[in-house]
């Protein structure tokens, strides 16, 4: 997903930003603004730099049940199709082609790693 130039842009005002990091580390629902737009642009988390904001960052970042089922079916739909031959295949009548598959593979990867840590650490 090519990075809008107002995001690319943006680089170059980095080192003003992080400056007052530490102040910005105080406003969460701006914290959660800042992760929800990452995730609009297509990141999957954030570098932290203060423990409280972990938890909100995690929350922000999860793929959701609805995102990791449509996954699911978009890989098991590709996976049908593959076997014949086929790249393409409509799922829910939206085309799916290899790229939305390797991102449904890629976020299918993410949410069972997150699940797997949750339950390690749910033993502890």
């Amino acid at each position: 997903m090519p990075v809008p130039v107002r995001a690319r842009r943006s680089v170059l005002y980095m080192p003003a930003a992080n400056s007052r990091a530490l102040e910005k580390s105080r406003d969460d629902a701006g914290f959660v603004r800042s992760c929800r737009r990452g995730r609009e642009l297509g990141f999957d988390g954030k570098t932290l730099i203060h423990p409280k904001t972990i938890a909100l960052a995690n929350a922000a970042f999860v793929p959701s049940p609805e995102e990791v089922a449509w996954s699911r079916r978009v890989i098991a739909a590709h996976d049908a199709v593959a076997q014949d031959g086929k790249g393409i295949v409509l799922v829910d009548g939206k085309l799916v082609e290899n790229l939305h598959v390797a991102n449904a593979r890629r976020l299918v990867a993410l949410a069972a790693a997150i699940e797997e840590r949750t339950d390690s650490a749910a033993t502890r």
